[in-house]
């Protein structure tokens, strides 16, 4: 079928649902932008290539997207660094989505208004790296108003700071910059458009649009404050217009797909019914396709991991608020009758066991390096089977379910805490430590807890 739109998708994915194929398939989205936990997930790779074959994939690793201080002390090393992290992802078999339809961001929203001469020599030095990998790149990922103006520019962006970075692109390479709006106006020209004046001839993507009205200044509220479903989309609509005719824009990606807190007024998720039923307003013939660069030689290998309690169902989850508590659950509940083995879920590192009177009770904290994620088993019957340092197996058994510490009953406290080898990375909104919700770390790891806990449930019932 072939697509009217340059509509893509900014997906977050925090809660699946079928009927989001659907509304892919029926859309047939140019781009879709995934994270990490969702495109080293062999299950979401395979759904996604059924529902849209054609779209161009856009990879963001929030983790690494959000390191930035290395602008100020050693731009190059960190571009350096980043292309190899995405490299060594798609070589070890992390990364599931066609390598030939995708590309790779960098750093989000880097600060040049701080650091613009470490901007570009990072994007210079990333760009250099991936092509060394045979990488495609999405460059620069501006937030809305930059590039910023200057004295001799005509009250117009400035983009010869930026031209070092031009001059890097190949074949491939995409421009990516973020524009905003408010529902009544869209600031042509200086908050969306804004690329109009960009004198470089490369294929563009709007990787972050909407409506925002922290751009005319006060909070971040999203269309679900001003606008009905359809009336978004009407707005989009315009946006879509304007940008659609200028040939090298390929994509818009909406912020965002499906979340909540705190930017739940941006989802697009409601919208999507107006979406499928808009006939969209194009100012240009479909886009011609970028180039695509042949994807190195490289055999993909799953990373395998159990899940942490056998036989053992979701008794609470991460983010509800408990009767009596006053703040959300950091981790997930598995309950399972004392003494039920609880494993290590993939291949680590004990972090660190001990025991916690008011909290946790005897516990243990393990690092997995290949998922740079922490573990985190909770209120255990006995102290830990294993002592800090010691390199554990996934399916090893770590200790036995239990009810120490602050617990109502048998049952496991489990978490995920995202971060490097040093220390914890605040990648939730809300959360300390680098907490992160479980189901989701699992699942994007090849641990469905939802297929495990189901399989419970009818072996109980069986039995």
């Amino acid at each position: 079928m072939p697509v009217s739109h340059i509509m893509g998708m900014h997906w977050l994915r925090y809660h699946s649902a079928a009927t989001d194929w659907q509304h892919i398939a029926a859309m047939q989205y140019t781009s879709v932008k995934s994270f990490e936990w969702c495109w080293n997930n062999a299950g979401y790779a395979a759904e996604l290539m059924v529902a849209a074959p054609n779209t161009l994939h856009v990879a963001r690793d929030y983790p690494l997207s959000e390191q930035k201080e290395g602008l100020a002390t050693d731009p190059t090393g960190l571009g350096r660094y980043h292309a190899d992290e995405w490299a060594g992802k798609v070589q070890r078999g992390d990364y599931k989505l066609p390598i030939a339809q995708s590309i790779f961001l960098p750093i989000n929203e880097p600060p040049c208004w701080q650091y613009l001469d470490g901007t570009v020599k990072y994007t210079v030095a990333y760009l250099r790296r991936m092509h060394e990998h045979g990488l495609r790149s999405g460059v620069l990922n501006l937030s809305v108003g930059w590039p910023g103006t200057s004295p001799d520019s005509n009250g117009q962006p400035d983009w010869r700071p930026y031209a070092p970075i031009e001059a890097e692109m190949r074949a491939g390479d995409v421009l990516v910059m973020h524009e905003y709006g408010v529902a009544n106006d869209h600031g042509w020209g200086y908050w969306c458009n804004r690329i109009e004046h960009c004198p470089w001839q490369v294929p563009i993507l709007i990787g972050e649009c909407g409506i925002d009205q922290a751009v005319a200044g006060g909070p971040h509220k999203g269309w679900q404050d001003f606008l009905s479903p359809d009336g978004y989309v009407d707005w989009l609509d315009a946006y879509h217009a304007v940008m659609s005719a200028d040939k090298r824009v390929i994509s818009l990606e909406p912020f965002t797909y499906d979340f909540s807190h705190p930017w739940g007024s941006f989802d697009v998720r409601p919208a999507a019914a107006a979406m499928e039923r808009k006939r969209w307003t194009t100012g240009a013939p479909t886009p011609p396709p970028i180039a695509i660069l042949q994807p190195p030689d490289i055999l993909p290998t799953p990373i395998d991991g159990v899940w942490p309690v056998p036989g053992g169902t979701i008794t609470g989850r991460f983010g509800q608020t408990y009767a009596g508590a006053t703040t959300p659950h950091n981790g997930l509940d598995i309950g399972a009758p004392e003494g039920t083995p609880i494993l290590c879920v993939w291949d680590g590192v004990v972090a660190f066991a001990d025991y916690d009177e008011g909290g946790y009770g005897n516990y243990i904290r393990v690092w997995h390096p290949a998922q740079r994620v922490y573990t985190f088993y909770g209120h255990m019957r006995d102290p830990a089977l294993w002592a800090s340092w010691q390199t554990v197996k996934a399916g090893q058994t770590l200790g036995f379910v239990g009810s120490t510490g602050n617990s109502t009953g048998p049952h496991c406290h489990f978490e995920t805490r995202t971060g490097d080898e040093d220390s914890y990375a605040d990648t939730t909104f809300g959360y300390t430590k680098g907490r992160s919700n479980p189901e989701s770390i699992l699942w994007a790891h090849g641990v469905d807890p939802h297929t495990v806990t189901l399989r419970a449930k009818i072996q109980g019932a069986q039995a």
